[in-house]
């Protein structure tokens, strides 16, 4: 993949493993961002999908039924934060057990279902692989929780999967060898987004959504890590130096009464919408009229909106502390990062790309189009495919 170098393996080194032929793939709760993954994965090998449980209130995602061709098998049937956790790890090594999938990939280190899932492989002498998007910036870290991290890791890990450059050296930190970690775990399905921007742009309009005909757009939770506050105040020193776009902010959250105080504090109620929870499948007419996609959080894996964004062809000003700005964006070429600390940075890069031709905004379509192409369902499955090899 574009921009990352494998490491050979010496003459020394084993040789390959035989290509998988069932792979389990377990994540807490399968979403639309999963299917995709698993769907690709599901044309290179059998699959055996598994969730946590069915549902989950903090994201507010469908409960899914099926995934890569099967049925997903559910460990709990109670919402992911009220999970007893003996009975779904019970759950878990009887569904590895049943299945003998000769890969599986496994969602974290920390939660006892995960933990399990990479025992069960281990005893069983198969391979498992971490997917992991964590960043050595996503918490202040202490030494002795560290020191415990890696010998989890080099004890019941052998594969890592990663979001991207700085997730990738953290897992390296953490002992997995750098020819056994893939990148290409934080993917949407580019495909949708692409095509049903297209669609929209061509056969409707936005005044059709009631949208504005310029705007910046948010996606995600109204929570005080997004860092929502900031870019409110941002956008209005956008607006008192002239800029015309309106904000539009996409989702839900207990931030939102806050949120919609500053604004009226501020004097632009009448440039700001909130337009409340959307699923997947709503999402599409925000991005294909957006004239920029703006991620200001103060913490951020990795923050796959920006992909979703991307994928639809729109210009990004995304955070420096997400992981995906470190591989993602380009700056000048399909947007820009900043400082999430620092308002004033932001409100220039809002005044930086609203100041643009059409013709420059087109060009950064073009390249967030360009860009994302690497990143995208093929290559999570070619990198599962890669790493459970060597």
């Amino acid at each position: 993949m574009a921009g990352y170098v494998i490491a050979a393996t010496s003459s020394q080194s084993k040789p390959a493993s035989p290509r998988p032929r069932k792979i389990a793939v377990i994540w807490a709760k399968f979403g639309a961002y999963h299917i995709a993954r698993t769907n690709a994965l599901a044309q290179l090998a059998d699959v055996v999908p598994i969730q946590f449980s069915r549902y989950q209130d903090y994201y507010g995602w469908p409960a899914e039924h099926s995934a890569g061709g099967a049925e997903i098998v559910t460990l709990s049937e109670s919402d992911l934060g009220q999970i007893q956790w003996p009975s779904a790890c019970r759950a878990v090594w009887k569904t590895l057990s049943r299945g003998q999938p000769d890969v599986v990939l496994v969602p974290g280190y920390s939660d006892p279902i995960s933990l399990t899932a990479a025992t069960w492989a281990r005893v069983h002498r198969r391979i498992s692989v971490l997917m992991s998007e964590s960043k050595r910036d996503d918490y202040s870290r202490s030494f002795c929780r560290e020191w415990m991290k890696r010998i989890v890791v080099r004890v019941f890990y052998t594969r890592a999967l990663v979001g991207g450059k700085a997730a990738r050296e953290y897992v390296r930190e953490l002992g997995v060898p750098d020819h056994r970690i893939g990148v290409g775990y934080d993917v949407v399905d580019n495909r949708f987004f692409r095509e049903a921007a297209q669609r929209i742009r061509k056969t409707e309009s936005h005044a059709l959504y009631g949208f504005p005909p310029d705007y910046f757009l948010y996606v995600g939770r109204l929570a005080p890590e997004k860092n929502l506050q900031t870019l409110i105040s941002a956008y209005a020193e956008y607006r008192n130096e002239g800029g015309q776009w309106s904000l539009m902010l996409v989702g839900s959250g207990a931030e939102e009464p806050t949120l919609r105080s500053q604004v009226a504090e501020l004097g632009i109620a009448a440039h700001v919408q909130f337009e409340g929870f959307k699923t997947t499948w709503q999402l599409p007419p925000y991005y294909a009229f957006a004239s920029c996609f703006v991620l200001p959080s103060r913490k951020e894996p990795w923050g796959l909106v920006v992909n979703e964004a991307m994928a639809s062809g729109v210009p990004v000003i995304v955070s420096s502390r997400c992981g995906s700005a470190h591989d993602l964006v380009i700056d000048g070429a399909n947007g820009f990062t900043f400082d999430p600390q620092n308002p004033g940075e932001l409100k220039n890069r809002m005044v930086q790309l609203g100041g643009l031709s059409q013709d420059q905004l087109l060009e950064m379509r073009r390249q967030s189009q360009r860009i994302i192409n690497a990143f995208s369902p093929a290559t999570f499955a070619t990198e599962v495919m890669r790493v459970s090899r060597v």
